[in-house]
């Protein structure tokens, strides 16, 4: 079983010493005793989170999804 999690900096582990052993994705995932990938990052807009969630969504078979604020967003710029 393969775990998929993504989310802002609360999923990331942002405060923590160690967020690839002590962010909940981790907690989750060693509880279950399941490999797993977080793709969260820091700042995550919902546009973010979305797009890459079903970018993987045919390579695990679970997926956590934390949603961030709505009011965060992602600004393009057309030079970029």
């Amino acid at each position: 079983m393969k775990l998929y999690f993504n989310g802002c900096s609360h999923t990331y582990g942002d405060d923590l010493k160690n967020p690839q052993l002590s962010a909940w994705p981790s907690l989750v995932a060693s509880r279950r005793n399941c490999e797993f990938f977080n793709d969260s990052v820091s700042g995550g807009t919902n546009d973010r989170i979305m797009y890459r969630t079903i970018k993987y969504i045919d390579q695990f078979d679970e997926f956590f999804i934390a949603w961030t604020y709505t009011s965060r967003f992602k600004m393009y710029r057309d030079w970029e």
